[in-house]
Parts: C-alpha cells; sequence; structure tokens
C-alpha cells in the first residue's frame, strides 16, 4: 500500500517550544515513527522534528506553515507512496521560500520547482536523474524522482523517514498530543486513530 506522512521541520528550538506554538505537548512516551499520530523529536543537527502519520496534515497546510515562519525556520515534507507524490516546502519569515513538488501521476520525470532552492538541491536532482535515466535504458519501471523532495530534507536536517529502523531509533521520538482538554479538531483527529 505504501507509506503516507507528513513531516515538520523546525531549526534551532526545543520540541516543547515548538510543540506549544502548534498547540501539541509531549507526553512522556516514547514513540517510533507511524506507532502514533504525532511524534516528534530534537535531532543533533539542530533541527526539530515532527511526523505525522498521513499525507498534507493541516500541521504543515500552507496556513500553518505561515504562522509558524514568522517565528521558526522550518521546511515540511509531504509524501504518499502509493500515488508517488512528494513535496518540500521551505518558509522563513512568514513566507514560502522554495519548494519541489513530484506528481508520480504526471511521469516519472515530474519535477516542479519554485524559489530559492537550497544549495543541495542541484546534487540531488543530478543525482536522482542520473539514476532514471539508468532505470529508463533497462525498461524497469521505477520513479526515482519521487525520492527527490525527501533527498533534500534529509540533506538539510539529517533525517530521513524511510531510514533503516536502528537509524530511526537513536532519535528518542516522543509521543505527542493536543496540549488542551476540549475537542478541537486535533483533539478528534487523534482520538480517531485510537478508536
Amino acid at each position: 500500500m505504501g507509506i503516507g506522512l507528513s513531516q515538520l521541520a523546525v531549526k534551532g528550538e526545543t520540541l516543547a517550544e515548538v510543540a506549544a506554538a502548534i498547540g501539541l505537548r509531549e507526553t512522556g512516551v516514547d514513540a517510533e515513527p507511524f506507532q502514533a499520530p504525532v511524534v516528534g523529536a530534537c535531532l543533533p543537527t539542530g533541527w526539530c522534528l515532527f511526523l505525522m502519520n498521513r499525507c498534507d496534515h493541516k500541521l504543515i497546510s500552507d496556513s500553518m506553515a505561515q504562522r509558524l515562519s514568522v517565528r521558526f525556520e522550518l521546511v515540511t515534507l509531504s509524501l504518499e507512496e502509493h500515488v508517488m507524490f512528494s513535496a518540500a516546502i521551505g518558509w522563513k519569515e512568514g513566507r514560502k521560500i522554495w519548494s519541489v513538488t513530484h506528481k508520480g501521476e504526471k511521469g516519472a520525470r515530474d519535477l516542479k520547482t519554485e524559489g530559492a532552492l537550497p544549495l543541495d538541491f542541484e546534487k540531488i536532482r543530478g543525482e536522482f536523474f542520473r539514476e532514471q535515466d539508468a532505470v529508463d535504458q533497462s525498461k524497469e519501471i521505477v520513479d526515482c524522482i519521487f525520492d527527490i523532495p525527501a533527498a533534500l530534507v534529509s540533506s538539510m536536517t539529517g533525517f530521513r523517514y524511510d531510514e533503516s529502523e536502528s537509524n530511526v531509533s537513536q532519535y528518542s521520538f516522543k509521543e505527542l498530543q493536543p496540549a488542551g482538554s476540549g475537542d478541537s479538531w486535533f483533539s478528534k483527529f487523534v482520538r480517531s486513530f485510537r478508536a
């Protein structure tokens, strides 16, 4: 079936500070990615990471990212493996700075870019297009370009969602839950996954 996920990475802040800004709190419970609706960890690279186990989660919507980026520099990643969709967006000072999007339905070589892309982009793009060239010559049906947004975010943050389990477990992910009591949209969302 494939993985669907949303990732929010915030530079240079604590997990608790960013969680509070988006209406979440740490539970103190260890949880690997995909074991809870939302998990978070601070990485040794200086990025605070939040993973949600579905594509295009509200926590990485343009309106939320714009609001958060007034205070924090951030990068979002959204992907859905079963349709080969992936998108990475960089935000700063309330503005979208850059974006890289792949839609597999438009073909294996589809890649749309906007803005002032990170320095590693051209190197990563070249690597994956060379890989796609080799696959195309072999007549295999593989979509290598899908990996470009995730590879770009990984080059910045030091984390890749599909790393081996032993690499992922080194980051001490914690389960996160809505900060307030009551029936916020996020509280309802979290409960829907536990039913």
